[in-house]
C-alpha cells in the first residue's frame, strides 16, 4: 500500500537560520566550493578547513548532516547534489546551494536524499527554474513544495538500506572501470615506456610523416565563408561537429549540406578509419571514424587526420594521441576539459611521436580489444542496475 504525501517543508528545513554568534570567530568549518561535489559519487570530495570568520558572512551556512542541491545551471540538472558528511560540525558553502534539513524524528535523512537524487525530481525541477540563460536558478519554494511519501520512520530507513546496496552496486562497477583504465595505463607503459622520455629508444615521426599520402590526409576545417549557415539543408551530407569528437559519437548533430556542396568540398569528407579532433573549445579530443557512418564532411572547429596504417596501428595512435605526455606538448600544462588554444597547423604537423614496430602496436591493440569486451559487459551491468534503480525508486519513492 503506498504511503501518504506530504509537502517537504512540512518535514523539513529549506535553507534554514544558521545563527554562527555562538561559536567563536576562530572556529574551524568546513568550506565546500560547487567543485568539491562529485556529479558521480554524490559525495564532497574536497572540502577545504577555513575560520569562521573568513567565510560567516558570504557564503550559504549548513551543518554536519544537512542536504545540499545546487540550485543553479546547469549543476542542478547534472545532479550535483550531496549529504554534508563533513569535518566539523558547521559547514559553508558557495551561495548556490540550497540547505535541506530533515527533521530527523520524522524523516530520514538518507531516504530523503534518495527521493531527491531522483530523475524526475530534476526534470520536474528543471522546468521550474527562473532567470537568465546561464543564470537560471531553482526556487527554494520548489523544493519546499515537492510531495514526499512518509511511510514510517523505521519503512524509510529500510527503503534508504535498500537503494544504499544499489548505490554501492554503481560504485563498484565506477571502481572497476577506473581499475581498468588504470591497467592500460600501465601495459602501455610496460610495453612503450613514457613516449616523452623515449627511454626504449622507438623511432621517432612526425604527424605529417605517419599520415597516409594521399592528398588532404591532415587538414583543418573550412573557414570563412565556405560553410556559411545559408548551405544548410533538413538532410542530405552531415557536417561533423567537434561535439563529434568530444563524444565519440558519430550520431549526433544536425547539421546538413546537399550533395552539390558536398561535391565542392570534397577535401574536408570523412571516410570510416578517418580521425577527427576538436580545434577549438575543449580542443584536443580524438575519435574514430566508425564503420557504417554517414556520409560527410568536417567543419571549421575540427582537424581531419588520415593514417598511413602501414606505419601506425590507428588503435595504438588513438590511446598516443590522449596520453597525457602528447596533450602536454600540444597544450603545455592546461590539460582536461577547459577552453585552450590549438596550435597553429605548422606546430601540429611537426608534432612528434613514437613509433614502435607494427607487432608491437598490433599487440597493444589485441589488449584493447579484449579490454572492451570486458567494458561491454560492464555496460550490460549497468543498464541492469538502472533499470533496477527505476524500479525500486518507482516502488518505495513513486514521485
Amino acid at each position: 500500500m503506498s504511503s501518504p504525501k506530504i509537502a517537504l517543508s512540512e518535514v523539513a528545513q529549506v535553507n534554514p537560520p544558521i545563527n554562527p554568534q555562538g561559536f567563536p570567530r576562530d572556529t574551524d568549518v568546513s568550506f565546500v566550493p560547487m567543485s568539491a561535489v562529485s556529479e558521480v559519487t554524490l559525495k564532497i570530495e574536497g572540502e577545504v578547513t577555513r575560520k569562521l570568520n573568513e567565510v560567516n558572512k558570504q557564503y550559504t551556512p549548513f551543518r554536519k548532516g544537512d542536504i545540499l542541491i545546487a540550485k543553479i545551471t546547469p549543476s542542478f540538472e547534472n545532479g550535483k547534489l550531496t549529504i554534508a558528511d563533513i569535518r566539523h560540525e558547521l559547514g559553508f558553502g558557495t551561495t548556490e546551494f540550497h540547505v535541506v534539513r530533515p527533521t530527523k524524528s520524522i524523516l530520514d535523512t538518507r531516504y530523503l536524499f534518495h527521493f531527491l537524487k531522483q530523475d524526475a525530481i530534476r526534470s520536474a525541477g528543471a522546468k521550474r527554474m527562473t532567470g537568465s540563460a546561464g543564470q537560471k536558478r531553482l526556487p527554494a519554494s520548489f523544493v519546499a513544495g515537492l510531495q514526499i511519501p512518509l511511510p514510517p520512520l523505521a519503512e524509510q530507513r529500510r527503503i534508504a538500506a535498500i537503494l544504499d546496496k544499489v548505490d554501492e552496486l554503481h560504485a563498484l562497477r565506477r571502481q572497476a572501470l577506473a581499475r581498468l583504465d588504470d591497467l592500460t595505463q600501465s601495459v602501455f607503459f610496460e610495453m612503450f615506456g613514457d613516449p616523452m622520455q623515449n627511454h626504449k629508444g622507438w623511432g621517432i615521426s612526425t604527424l605529417e610523416e605517419i599520415v597516409s599520402n594521399e592528398k588532404h590526409a591532415l587538414k583543418r576545417g573550412p573557414f570563412g565563408g565556405s560553410l556559411k549557415k545559408e548551405f544548410f539543408v533538413k538532410s542530405g551530407y552531415k557536417v561533423f561537429e567537434q561535439q563529434h569528437a568530444i563524444a565519440k559519437n558519430f550520431e549526433l548533430g544536425s547539421y546538413f549540406i546537399d550533395s552539390e556542396k558536398y561535391k565542392e568540398m570534397h577535401a574536408f569528407r570523412l571516410v570510416p578509419g578517418d580521425f577527427i579532433i576538436s580545434c577549438s573549445g575543449t580542443a584536443g579530443k580524438i575519435a574514430r571514424v566508425p564503420q557504417g557512418a554517414r556520409k560527410g564532411i568536417i567543419n571549421q572547429a575540427l582537424l581531419k587526420v588520415k593514417l598511413n596504417s602501414q606505419v601506425v596501428n590507428p588503435t595504438f595512435f588513438e590511446f598516443l594521441f590522449e596520453h597525457h605526455s602528447t596533450q602536454t606538448r600540444l597544450f603545455g600544462q592546461t590539460r582536461g576539459s577547459s577552453i585552450k588554444n590549438f596550435p597553429p597547423m605548422e606546430a601540429v604537423r611537426k608534432l612528434e611521436f613514437i613509433v614502435p614496430p607494427m607487432n608491437k602496436q598490433a599487440e597493444f591493440e589485441e589488449f584493447i580489444q579484449k579490454l572492451h569486451v570486458c567494458n561491454m559487459a560492464f555496460s550490460k551491468q549497468q543498464v541492469k542496475i538502472t533499470e533496477l534503480t527505476a524500479s525500486l525508486q518507482n516502488t518505495y519513492l513513486h514521485v
